[in-house]
């Protein structure tokens, strides 16, 4: 079932996140020795990496000489900048939250509702994110970091329940756990759940969408009956 680029696209705080990958194309001959600093070749491999899982799965496996074939590099190189597989996985991983961070920073000053569908729709839009995630979490990495500024958000929900957006009894923590669960889950088993629903993609992300607003204003004291 093809996959329809989400509607997001059109709200402008998540422009900038759609294609965190967008120029990072398997190149067509290699680049000239004198461009390839450390960190260059280290974005390179990272972008391959991220290739790799969105064309062959998480279970598909990462073979180093096929990421160091991927990014067009020299395999020993792969070895010398990040010693391991799971290091590469997870310096793949930083660099996506680095793409997300003007999406976050973007959305802080919304209300609730408003920032959670906006990461909905952009963590439907890049699943990856979500993915490898998940890759490093069943792995067991104890350096994983799931939620980039959770100090900020913290604040934020705080915030909320200031305003009575969210319940005095409510666990702020709880809350933001339970929220980015759903969000980060739906990114890993949309495809396959519109599959066995049978339903288009798109058109499941718009219902869920509008479940996860429900869910969320759930949270309020005084439930309001419209958003």
């Amino acid at each position: 079932m093809a996959v329809a680029k989400s509607r997001a696209a059109k709200d402008s705080p998540v422009e900038s996140y759609i294609n965190p990958l967008e120029g990072l194309e398997h190149p067509g001959v290699p680049e000239p020795k004198s461009a390839r600093d450390r960190r260059a070749t280290e974005a390179m491999l990272e972008a391959a990496v991220l290739r790799i899982i969105a064309r062959d799965g998480v279970l598909g496996g990462i073979n180093l000489r096929e990421v160091a074939a991927e990014a067009n590099v020299n395999r020993g190189l792969v070895y010398q900048h990040f010693g391991s597989r799971r290091s590469l996985v997870r310096a793949a991983l930083k660099a996506l939250h680095a793409s997300r961070g003007p999406l976050i920073d973007s959305v802080r000053g919304l209300p609730l509702t408003d920032r959670r569908r906006l990461v909905f729709r952009a963590s439907n839009d890049q699943p990856a994110f979500a993915r490898i995630e998940a890759l490093l979490a069943i792995d067991g990495d104890d350096s994983l970091v799931m939620l980039p500024g959770v100090t900020e958000t913290l604040a934020g929900l705080e915030r909320d329940k200031a305003a009575k957006v969210v319940q005095s009894s409510l666990d702020i923590k709880a809350v933001h756990a339970m929220i980015s669960s759903a969000t980060l889950g739906y990114a890993i088993f949309r495809d396959q759940l519109a599959r066995e629903l049978d339903i288009p993609v798109e058109e499941l992300d718009a219902k869920a969408e509008k479940v996860l607003v429900k869910m969320i204003q759930g949270l309020r004291s005084t439930p309001s009956p419209k958003e």
